[in-house]
């Protein structure tokens, strides 16, 4: 047999293991035998690293260990029936091929390696992928689990020698050689062994939860209590310093006292809020001051590109949940204002004006103080307090840049206490009164701040200057001109004063103004533009979902838009208005989805962060009208999965009507557009499926819960029916009978995911082929019923062993032929879908190589040293998508269900060729055998004499008589068994012939259906109707 070899995959370590030509001759060929017939899962490191770097001990290159089983051992992941098991509050536990231990914890998408391993390390997964089986070495299953992981498992990489052309090269491992701030590493290594070891002794968790307990209980609820907090780390410290299980630890005190700080934050700062409630620090009436305010000579000095919105640090501190991340963020945001670091370029890129500034401390400390009011800050003081007396050592706060950090936040805090006392904020609580005019009475007193406006735009210069009327020559207004300039501070700004003063009709009247040239205001906008959150005007109108008219608006503003690209010679970008969550128009917009699906190059698949599709935000929201719209799209991939969860759009249907709704499309899309299964359920440990099928009733399609067992059942029933079916309905009831699993991993869903394709494609088949009645589903009761009378019938027909039938050669001849002819035919076409599925998994991996290869250059590219080279990889352009993802996997699938029942069908033929039919000529040539030596025995055959005759006879004569006559009767005996036998397998073989003959032309039906209407022209038909949006 020829050997061929299929393309070579991009990452090595998947390419050794699955993509083997000659698997009895690779140097693997003793691991390929040992996992022949065994379910596993692969842990991948990403190809970069692979294809890269070398590991420091062996000199070897990282592709070359991919060949080395010891090297390989580590990574592939044994299954157990445990592996899809997966409660909350229990991890999966996985032993590697060579018996290290692993937990997965899926819903954190964190890989922990434990013991074996000679670094316990925390891996992060990066993406899970399901890999269809196209090899022949691998039976255990049909598809397999890959887990990319952001870095090696056992071994230490340093980037190759090419690499060092690049500048900064940044893709390191982070066990690598070559990672800056081997301490900081270290400790992380560290507190991932810490909690490993806390995560698999109970009892120690245990002795923490009481301890953090105590800290809840004694505490009062105003004060944070730092002595206590202390007390109880103390304490742990002293109970741990002693166990061998933490006496290898460098840092035993501060992986415990971060640990306590992570679980006791929310605690501690509840009590800290609540301690300073009252006297904290008020930043909403000063978030309008400006740098002149502040006293310095800021403006006097060249800071060139120094720009203070770039700023932006200082806002996560709200979202800080520890002493390191709040130290962190201030060091940063401080180093940012001054232009000075410690960091590495690569880990802190600042604007080339503000690395070069210096300034004194009074220019910093009111620059500190711009910056926290223009963030809105809250809970200054209980900031402060936490990072002077919460930190794992006190002398870090004192002294140091952290230490100069924390003086400057305090003095900013008592910049605001002192500003509270003076006069300035006299002033601010007056303009905040409904008729500030009149509390003013001094204004000689406040001259050093009359340029101070409040919310509503008002100061003490401008209160009573009349903008509804201000225009230009032109006509423009205050709010067009500022929207015309690309100020949009300025039109905020005009928009609340407006929002706060003016009267609905008059507010109207306002936006609604148009220049000389009968401009509106909208086409003055730059739809483009995006706020803090990445959001465009067009995309924050989508979501003013409280709006009455949101139909109209969203329209109306999306007619506008339109009009505004086509003023600037461009057409609609769809792109254009994704924001900083990865949320696209579709994603957002609430009704009136047609208004977007019109457009070309739209991917209505495409996910945001949180891997959502457009078709899972409308279900998890029920919207009702876009899933009616988008379900009757082309471009639509039903069964898009959610990489992080698995989860489809079915997991987060709880509706009947939603559930109907995205059942039908599932009905359309389904290989004879007949039937749908989809949402496994289950109800105390009883699974049930929610089926969409074509209805006679009143509506055109019904959804029905029908319970598994039901299902189970039912297939019994109909194999008892039709023993030679070419659907592996044996294979579908096994399957069924696993479901017994309360909750699923990754790992399950996979399975049950599956399997409900296949049973989709066999109630297809069986409907098309009117093997069950097209009412069946429209209750279970239904299918019970039907089943109880076809069993009745089945058990009123007779049995055809009671008149067996008898065959001659010639019939058998015949038999043997037609099935021969058939074989040989089904082998060929099995073999020519084994080589379509192939290629199509190929065409699908390449893809994804070409694209994981392409972003992996373009990053490296912008890397070079030179930067004319550099900039030329912004240039290289990719068209990878040659195939739709939509029509590559509905055609695979198809072929392999084809395939599936190609090889159903060519096993039952080859029992009746190549075991049956042989079997019966062998009992023939016994049988002809036997007949022969009857004749030669006795040739002249008369019947046996008589009593009476044989008792005159001598008795020498009578008893060789006696013995001919035994002689005969044993011939005969195995004549007439011989016969027997011949006529039971000739029966069978007839009987069999007949159904095979019925089974082969139902086949024959179903391959033209399947593979030319519904596959072959299926698949060109999306994929054009997809790929010209690319055009």
């Amino acid at each position: 047999m020829s050997v061929y070899h299929l393309p070579t995959l991009l990452n090595p370590l998947v390419n050794a293991i699955f993509n083997c030509p000659e698997p009895e001759r690779s140097p693997l060929k003793k691991l390929f035998a040992n996992l022949k017939t065994r379910r596993f899962i692969l842990l991948a490191p990403p190809s970069e690293y692979l294809l890269n770097y070398h590991d420091v001990k062996s000199k070897l290159p990282s592709h070359d260990l991919c060949y080395n089983a010891e090297f390989i051992n580590s990574y592939i992941l044994l299954m157990t029936e445990n592996s899809y098991i997966n409660t909350n509050s229990r991890d999966s536990h996985y032993e590697t091929l060579d018996g290290k231990t692993v937990v997965i914890q899926w819903k954190n998408n964190v890989i922990h390696a434990l013991n074996g391993f000679h670094i316990r390390r925390r891996l992060k997964i990066l993406e899970t992928k399901i890999l269809p089986n196209f090899n022949d070495y691998f039976e255990g299953a049909a598809d397999f689990i890959i887990l990319f992981i952001d870095q090696p498992l056992n071994c230490e990489f340093v980037p190759n020698d090419y690499l060092q052309c690049f500048h900064n090269y940044e893709k390191i491992p982070k066990n690598a050689h070559a990672m800056p701030n081997l301490s900081i590493d270290s400790f992380q290594q560290e507190r991932s062994s810490f909690e490993n070891i806390l995560h698999i002794h109970p009892a120690r968790l245990t002795q923490l939860g009481q301890l953090f307990s105590s800290y809840r209980t004694l505490a009062p609820g105003d004060d944070p209590s730092r002595s206590i907090f202390e007390s109880i780390v103390q304490q742990a410290f002293d109970g741990m310093k002693s166990d061998s299980l933490f006496k290898n630890f460098s840092n035993l005190y501060d992986l415990i006292h971060d640990y306590f700080e992570l679980n006791l934050y929310d605690d501690i700062w509840s009590r800290l809020t609540t301690h300073f409630k009252g006297h904290e620090v008020d930043t909403e009436k000063y978030k309008y001051f400006s740098v002149n305010q502040l006293l310095t000579d800021f403006y006097s000095k060249d800071y060139g590109e120094f720009e203070l919105h770039d700023i932006t640090l200082i806002e996560r501190l709200a979202l800080t949940h520890s002493y390191a991340e709040k130290s962190k963020i201030l060091v940063e945001t401080l180093q940012k204002l001054s232009g000075t670091t410690e960091m590495d370029s690569h880990q802190l890129e600042l604007p080339d004006g503000l690395n070069n500034m210096t300034m004194d401390a009074d220019t910093l400390i009111s620059l500190f103080v711009l910056v926290v009011c223009r963030s809105e800050q809250k809970h200054l003081k209980s900031h402060l307090y936490y990072l002077q007396n919460f930190s794992n050592n006190s002398s870090s706060t004192k002294f140091g840049i952290l230490g100069y950090a924390v003086s400057t936040l305090e003095a900013v805090v008592c910049y605001f206490e002192d500003f509270n006392k003076n006069t300035g904020n006299n002033l601010l609580d007056k303009l905040s009164c409904e008729n500030p005019t009149n509390e003013v009475e001094d204004l000689a007193t406040y001259k050093d701040i009359l340029t101070y406006r409040n919310e509503q735009g008002q100061s003490i210069l401008s209160i009573l200057e009349d903008l509804l009327e201000d225009e230009t020559i032109d006509g423009s207004t205050l709010l067009i001109e500022s929207i015309k300039a690309g100020n949009l501070e300025a039109a905020k700004v005009l928009i609340k004063i407006m929002l706060f003063n003016c009267t609905e009709e008059e507010l109207v009247s306002y936006i609604n103004k148009t220049d000389n040239m009968h401009v509106p205001i909208g086409n003055y906008i730059d739809w483009k533009r995006k706020n803090s959150s990445g959001q465009t005007p067009l995309f924050s109108i989508f979501r003013s979902y409280d709006q009455p008219n949101y139909e109209e608006m969203v329209k109306t503003a999306f007619d506008i838009a339109n009009t505004w690209y086509r003023k600037h010679n461009s057409l609609f970008d769809y792109l254009d208005h994704t924001d900083n969550k990865g949320n696209s128009l579709l994603h957002v917009l609430k009704t009136n989805i047609p208004i977007l699906l019109q457009l070309i190059k739209l991917d209505i698949n495409e996910e945001n962060y949180k891997g959502l599709t457009p078709l899972m935000v409308y279900v998890k929201y029920k919207r009702l009208s876009n899933i009616d719209a988008i379900t009757k799209d082309r471009r639509l991939i039903l069964e898009k999965v959610q990489n992080s969860t698995f989860f489809t759009c079915f997991d987060y249907a709880k509706d009947h009507s939603v559930l109907s709704k995205i059942g039908e499309r599932g009905v359309k899309d389904s290989l004879f557009g007949l039937i749908y299964f989809h949402s496994l359920r289950y109800h105390n440990l009883n699974a049930t499926t929610n089926i969409t099928s074509v209805s006679n009733a009143e509506k055109p399609f019904a959804t029905t819960v029908i319970n598994m067992k039901t299902i189970q059942g039912l297939l019994r029933s109909i194999l008892k029916d039709n023993p030679f079916t070419f659907l592996p309905l044996n294979t579908y009831i096994d399957e069924i009978s696993h479901l017994n699993r309360s909750d699923l991993t990754i790992i399950g869903k996979t399975d049950v995911t599956s399997l409900l394709h296949q049973l989709t494609n066999c109630f297809n088949v069986l409907l098309f082929l009117k093997k069950i009645p097209e009412n069946l589903f429209t209750d279970e009761a239904s299918i019970l019923y039907w089943m109880r009378i076809n069993t009745s019938k089945r058990n009123q027909k007779p049995s055809g062993k009671e008149n067996p039938k008898t065959m001659e050669p010639e019939e058998i001849n015949m038999i043997q032929s037609f099935l021969r002819f058939n074989f040989d035919e089904i082998s060929s076409f099995k073999a020519s879908l084994n080589i379509l599925r192939k290629v199509l998994i190929f065409i699908n991996l390449k893809s994804d190589d070409f694209e994981d290869a392409y972003k992996g250059l373009n990053e490296m590219g912008r890397k070079l040293i030179n930067s004319e080279a550099s900039s030329a990889f912004k240039g290289i352009i990719t068209n990878h998508n040659m195939f739709s993802e939509l029509s590559l996997a509905e055609l695979l699938e198809n072929v392999r269900f084809l395939e599936q029942c190609t090889i159903q069908l060519s096993s039952f033929v080859q029992i009746i060729l190549f075991e049956k039919i042989p079997n019966w000529w062998k009992h023939y040539g016994e049988f002809l055998a036997l007949h022969k030596s009857y004749r030669k025995a006795f040739p002249n055959m008369v019947k046996p004499k008589s009593a009476s005759d044989t008792s005159s006879r001598a008795p020498l004569g009578g008893f060789i008589e006696t013995k001919r006559e035994q002689s005969e009767q044993r011939l005969a005996v195995q004549i007439k068994a011989s016969s027997k036998m011949l006529k039971e397998l000739g029966s069978e073989i007839f009987v069999a012939h007949e159904r095979l003959a019925e089974e082969l032309s139902n086949y024959m039906e179903f391959r033209k259906a399947c593979l030319d209407q519904r596959s072959l022209v299926a698949f060109a038909t999306t994929n054009i109707s997809v790929l010209q949006e690319c055009v």
